[in-house]
């Protein structure tokens, strides 16, 4: 298939654990779109990213005191201040689907082409990206697992619910960066072309 006429999702969701490589397989298919000279490229979001933006003052809090935000273990310590902001905002809207509606108002806005979402972690997730067309890669990574109850309970559904029809986008993360790319690539080329 020429690369002109090469259909791929608008909307891509990689869900899987902490540390699995779901932002890096965004990173490496855009190099790779780039590579074959496809006309395309996917913005790279995140369901937290406002909820992140919200407590960036924290962040600066830290970095003020010279601790380098930008380390796994700083990620490590500071997980506990995102889960629990993410589960006041629901409590207090009411809404356990703020953070979807807010990351989907932000695309709306900025009328993007193709997205990427990387940090899909929840059933209703998984369900809005479905409902709208899109695709879910779930990243499987050798040692990775969940990092608290939460995200257990939340991938448990996910498998339950939706593996069965994500088992054809389940990617193994235990290589390079670049095959991990290529094995998004190669998936992407076959949807597209068994989709025209």
């Amino acid at each position: 298939m020429s690369s002109n006429k090469l259909v791929l999702p608008r909307l891509i969701g990689f869900c899987g654990y902490a540390l699995s490589g779901k932002n890096t397989a965004a990173e490496e298919l855009n190099k790779l779109l780039k590579e074959q000279e496809i006309n395309i490229e996917y913005n790279i979001v995140g369901f937290a990213d406002s909820l992140k933006g919200d407590i960036k003052p924290c962040i600066d809090f830290c970095k003020n005191y010279g601790v380098d935000t930008t380390t796994s273990e700083f990620k490590k310590i500071f997980r506990p201040m995102w889960v629990l902001w993410s589960r006041i905002a629901k409590e207090a809207t009411g809404n356990k689907h703020i953070w979807v509606k807010r990351l989907f108002d932000v695309i709306d806005r900025a009328k993007y082409s193709y997205i990427a979402i990387c940090d899909v972690r929840y059933e209703y997730e998984v369900k809005e990206i479905i409902s709208n067309g899109g695709v879910v890669f779930f990243m499987n990574r050798d040692g990775v697992t969940f990092a608290n109850e939460e995200e257990q309970t939340s991938f448990e559904e996910i498998k339950q619910n939706y593996f069965a029809t994500m088992i054809t986008w389940s990617v193994n993360n235990n290589t390079t960066k670049r095959e991990l790319g290529l094995q998004i690539f190669n998936k992407l080329v076959e949807y597209a072309e068994n989709n025209s």
